[in-house]
């Protein structure tokens, strides 16, 4: 049984915060393929902790291990469909509709957006609602940022030439 931690504190977590979007940095700066190869050891290592990860979440969640197993192969699964889309660029979701200059009554810009990633998330939420939905592998694989720090990047995204951001579906 991995031993349960106390509450955080506001310095841990404010700790934690800052470790995460400096994280994010190094995070960014890797190929495609480095992160790719990084989710999927993720997905390898939920799946390496055996019962020991179903025994544990099932004693802190009283969840079902049958239930529990499912979930850890939908996490596992999804990490991996993420990785997929790193390696092929589907995750920035590419749209681009082309200038038409003679246009009536007025000419359309060339528009062109693409989703960029945005840093560490922060999620809070109820202990274990049955509606309650985390997909934390789906943020982590695009990157959104912390509230402060989404407005901050969106913010320098809208500065560039035909580029803006937008959050998750």
């Amino acid at each position: 049984m991995i031993e349960p931690r106390a509450d955080a504190t506001l310095i841990q977590i404010d700790h934690a915060a800052n470790a995460a979007a400096e994280a994010f940095e190094t995070y960014a700066a890797q190929s495609p393929e480095q992160i790719a190869k990084f989710l999927e050891r993720i997905a390898s290592g939920i799946e390496a902790l055996g019962d020991l990860l179903l025994q544990t979440a099932a004693a802190e969640s009283a969840l079902s291990i049958d239930r529990l197993t499912g979930e850890r192969g939908r996490t596992v699964n999804q990490l991996r469909m993420f990785a997929g889309m790193v390696r092929n660029g589907a995750w920035k979701d590419v749209r681009v509709d082309a200038a038409m200059p003679d246009r009536k009554p007025l000419r359309r810009p060339d528009l062109r957006r693409v989703l960029v990633p945005l840093g560490p998330v922060a999620v809070w939420a109820a202990c274990n609602p049955s509606h309650t939905r985390q997909r934390i592998p789906s943020a982590q694989a695009t990157g959104i940022r912390s509230p402060r720090a989404l407005f901050r990047s969106m913010s320098r995204a809208r500065s560039e030439p035909s580029t803006y951001s937008m959050a998750m579906k």
